[in-house]
C-alpha cells in the first residue's frame, strides 16, 4: 500500500507563507515607489502640505533633536489627529501602518470647499476598495463613493478623499489647479497661494532645517547681503532684506499668519501690553535713512517665566557713513536701556 503524503505541513506553510509576504512586500513598494507626487485638490486650494516620502518624515520627526524636546513639554501633540483616525479605522496610525495602506507619496491640502488628501495607496487598500464595490458599494453618477462620513474617489491611480462632498467633486475635475511645489530630499513641504505666494521646505537634520522662498516686490541693491554672516552665534531664525519697508512687507505677512493661530496673537497681544507699559515710542521719521541693509535675528527664546523673552538683534549696515547718534535713541525711556556702543 502506498505512503499518503502530505504537500504542504508545518514548516512548509511557515516557509510558503513568508515567501508570500515577502513577494507581496515587493510587489507593493514598486508599486507604491513608482508613483511621482501629484496633488489633486481644487482651484481655490490656499494651503498644501507634501511629501514623497510621509512615513520618512514621520518617523525622522520623531527623533529628531527639537521634537524629542518639545515633547518633553508636549507629549503628543498629535492626540486629536490620532484619536479621530482611530475612531475612523480602529486602527492605532503608525509609520509603518500609515505606509501599507496609504503609501508613501501625501498631498494635504486646504480650500474654500474644504480639506482633503491625495494619496498613492499600496495594493492592500486597492484590493479592499475592489472588495468593497464588488460587495454592493457602488459610486454615484459623478464617481464619488462614502465610507462613513468620509467621501473618496479615484483619478489616475491616485486616491482623493475628504469630509467634504464639494471638495472631493472639485478635486476630480479641476484642471487648473497649482501644483505642489515639490522635492524629494524634503521631508516636509508647506506652500501657500494668494497675494503672497511662497513654500518652504522642512529638510532632514539637527533643528528642523528650513528652506523656502516668499514673492513679493523687493528693491534690489548694489553690494552684496553679508550681515546673515555676521551674527556672533547661528540664529535660530533671521531675516534679511535690503531696507525697513521690505521688511515691514513681510511684517504684515506674517501678521496674517499670526491673526490665524491662537498662540502667536496670544504673543503678539503681550507684546504690545509690555510696550504700553515700558512706554515704547515709535522711532522718528526716516530712522533707517541711508541704510542698505537690514537683518533681524532670534537666538532664543527664555521660557522660565511667566512671560517668553526673547533674544534677538537687529543690525544695519550703512550705503555710506552711519548717521552721529542711534537711530533708537528715545524710544526707551533711560531705565529700560542697557549699555551699549554705537557705532
Amino acid at each position: 500500500m502506498g505512503r499518503k503524503r502530505k504537500i504542504i505541513t508545518g514548516w512548509r506553510l511557515i516557509v510558503l507563507t513568508l515567501c508570500a509576504i515577502a513577494g507581496f512586500n515587493v510587489y507593493d513598494s514598486r508599486v507604491i515607489n513608482a508613483a511621482p507626487l501629484r496633488g489633486f485638490y481644487p482651484a481655490s486650494t490656499s494651503y498644501v502640505l507634501s511629501s514623497w516620502d510621509f512615513p520618512r518624515a514621520w518617523r525622522s520627526l520623531l527623533r529628531n533633536d527639537a521634537v524629542i524636546r518639545m515633547r518633553k513639554d508636549w507629549p503628543r501633540p498629535y492626540a486629536p489627529l490620532e484619536l479621530a483616525a482611530r475612531k475612523k479605522t480602529g486602527i492605532r496610525p503608525t509609520p509603518s501602518r500609515w505606509q501599507l495602506w496609504m503609501g508613501k507619496r501625501i498631498v494635504f491640502a486646504e480650500s474654500d470647499e474644504g480639506f482633503g488628501i491625495t494619496a498613492y495607496p499600496g495594493s492592500l487598500l486597492r484590493w479592499a476598495d475592489w472588495v468593497r464595490n464588488f460587495a454592493g458599494a457602488k459610486p454615484g453618477n459623478d464617481g464619488i463613493l462614502q465610507l462613513g462620513d468620509t467621501y473618496y474617489a479615484w483619478r489616475e491611480g491616485y486616491l482623493i478623499a475628504s469630509p467634504a462632498r464639494a471638495y472631493v467633486v472639485a478635486a476630480i475635475t479641476t484642471t487648473d489647479a497649482p501644483s505642489p511645489n515639490s522635492d524629494n530630499t524634503a521631508l516636509l513641504t508647506v506652500q501657500w497661494m494668494g497675494q503672497h505666494p511662497g513654500f518652504f521646505h522642512l529638510r532632514p537634520g539637527a533643528g528642523l532645517p528650513i528652506t523656502g522662498e516668499v514673492e513679493f516686490d523687493a528693491r534690489d541693491g548694489q553690494r552684496p547681503l553679508t550681515l546673515p554672516q555676521a551674527w556672533p552665534k547661528t540664529p535660530i531664525a533671521s531675516v534679511t532684506t535690503r531696507n525697513s519697508e521690505d521688511f515691514a512687507q513681510l511684517w504684515r505677512l506674517a501678521s496674517g499668519w499670526f491673526d490665524g493661530s491662537e498662540t502667536l496673537s496670544e504673543l503678539r497681544h503681550r507684546a504690545e501690553t509690555l510696550a504700553k507699559i515700558w512706554n515704547v515710542r515709535a522711532l522718528r521719521p526716516e530712522w533707517d535713512t541711508g541704510a542698505d541693509h537690514v537683518a533681524i535675528a532670534l537666538f532664543d527664546v527664555d521660557t522660565r517665566g511667566g512671560i517668553p523673552l526673547a533674544e534677538a538683534a537687529l543690525a544695519m549696515r550703512y550705503a555710506e557713513a552711519a548717521p552721529q547718534t542711534s537711530p533708537f535713541d528715545g524710544v526707551l525711556d533711560a531705565s529700560h536701556v542697557l549699555p551699549y556702543e554705537w557705532n
